[in-house]
């Protein structure tokens, strides 16, 4: 089978590849919903009726039809190539995101899409309802309509490559192989021999370099879309990435918390249980000596009221410790120095206290203050309970990412070297070493005890924590 080239076999191929980018934005759009999209498949409806149209007037043309059927088809085809300029400029608003990017640029697009309506107008007046107006007179008012929408599309263009865009760049690509086209096929109407529209010769035919430059546009828009549709799918990849992340933030933060929790546990269990189930009964006990033995009931109600104020005391600390104000932060030293003064009131020691008025901890969480203060009081207890000493020097030191506890002694001091270390010296260790701290004890028998903690105050806490 001998296959001749002309120009509807040419046609056809061409034809034939618009309907493929056709289907292919057509199914694109059953998958995403996109309205660019639909406007992508509208313009190259339109743009494929424009051409039939233009086959067809030209062959009413060349065959001396009636001039009404020629003025209908010649109609068609105008409305044709203004609907098609009105879905490009859309098309266009939608491709390259213009109603955030440039809203001057809509409304110039929106200029055009007024004027085609107008030249339609004009068009239908003259060629159904008064065609006795002056031919000459009519094809000026279109020569300048055309100049107008030449201008508005020249600053469409200008406003569009200021964007600077991967996107911009498709679409101006794919524009100029359009605008290629029709320069090439203005060119060869200029050419006699080019204008015969022989069959046999398919350039004689000025739409042939038209719908290959609309091809080389589509296939430039159709990329562009692709590309879009990749950066969307990265976007949300990324969106999904970082969702993922703030869903870990959050579980890391709920463990935190129900650490916190379980600390609030077992301090109010630990510290305050054992001293309500005291007072209850005690109170017991003074309600059966009020009347047999009233010294002894007040003796007891002085326990009560003894137990009641540590209770108090050790509310206090609670509440101080998961108060996220900052300006409680800035009351460190005041406990400090308040639970120094609790501990040391009964003994006979001299204590001599270094603490800065202000130590500034905003980026401690709540139960790092608690901790911190829990290892305070532990150290200072060992020192009331085992030292034996006159005299006790306490320093507190602030530096831009570390606080430092020393608390000295001059009493009886122990041999450090050996591993076996007390209850007390072992749950400060354990706090310490929860809270990412140092621990530094140094004693001889004789000499006294000096025990230095070394706190990290702006580096996060694990949550992996062991509980103490």
């Amino acid at each position: 089978m001998h296959f001749v080239l002309n120009y509807y076999s040419l046609r056809l191929f061409f034809d034939g590849m618009l309907v493929m980018m056709l289907f292919y934005v057509l199914i694109t759009y059953y998958w995403q919903r996109k309205r660019v999209l639909i406007f992508y498949a509208l313009y190259i409806i339109s743009m494929l009726v424009y051409m039939t149209l233009d086959d067809t007037f030209y062959y009413h043309f060349d065959n001396d039809s009636p001039k009404n059927i020629v003025d209908a088809y010649d109609f068609a085809l105008g409305t044709s190539q203004y609907l098609s300029l009105y879905l490009y400029g859309q098309f266009a608003i939608l491709f390259m995101d213009l109603r955030d990017n440039d809203p001057l640029c809509v409304r110039i697009i929106g200029a055009i899409a007024v004027l085609s309506v107008v030249s339609v107008a004009m068009d239908f007046y003259y060629f159904f309802v008064n065609n006795n107006i002056d031919h000459y007179i009519f094809e000026r008012c279109k020569e300048v309509l055309r100049y107008v929408f030449a201008a508005l599309g020249l600053a469409v263009i200008y406003r569009v490559l200021r964007l600077r865009t991967r996107v911009v760049s498709f679409f101006v690509l794919g524009t100029m192989c359009y605008i290629t086209g029709m320069i090439v096929a203005i060119f060869l109407l200029k050419l006699d021999s080019w204008t015969a529209r022989d069959i046999s010769k398919p350039f004689s035919f000025p739409m042939i370099p038209t719908e290959i430059g609309m091809i080389l546009e589509t296939i430039c828009f159709t990329i562009g879309i692709s590309w879009i549709n990749r950066r969307t799918e990265m976007e949300k990849f990324q969106y999904h990435e970082e969702l993922i992340g703030q869903l870990r933030q959050n579980e890391e933060k709920q463990l935190k918390l129900q650490l916190i929790r379980n600390d609030i546990a077992r301090d109010l269990h630990d510290e305050i249980g054992s001293d309500v189930s005291g007072i209850k009964l005690l109170s017991t006990v003074a309600s059966r000596q009020i009347e047999s033995e009233p010294q002894e009931a007040r003796s007891t109600l002085k326990m009560i009221g003894d137990r009641a104020n540590i209770i108090m005391s050790a509310m206090r600390e609670i509440v101080w410790s998961l108060n996220s104000d900052p300006e409680s932060e800035d009351t460190l030293s005041l406990r400090l120095m308040e639970t120094t003064e609790y501990v040391f009131r009964p003994s006979n020691l001299t204590v001599h206290t270094d603490i800065p008025e202000s130590i500034p901890l905003w980026s401690m969480l709540p139960h790092y203050r608690r901790d911190l203060l829990l290892i305070y009081k532990e150290a200072l207890h060992n020192v009331v309970k085992h030292a034996s000493a006159e005299n006790v020097y306490i320093h507190v030191g602030i530096s831009p990412d570390y606080l430092e506890l020393s608390i000295k002694d001059d009493g009886v001091g122990f041999d450090s070297s050996l591993k076996q270390l007390g209850n007390g010296l072992k749950n400060i260790q354990q706090r310490t070493s929860k809270l990412n701290g140092e621990v530094r004890i140094t004693s001889a028998p004789g000499q006294g005890t000096r025990l230095s903690i070394r706190f990290p105050v702006t580096t996060d806490i694990p949550v992996n924590n062991p509980a103490h």
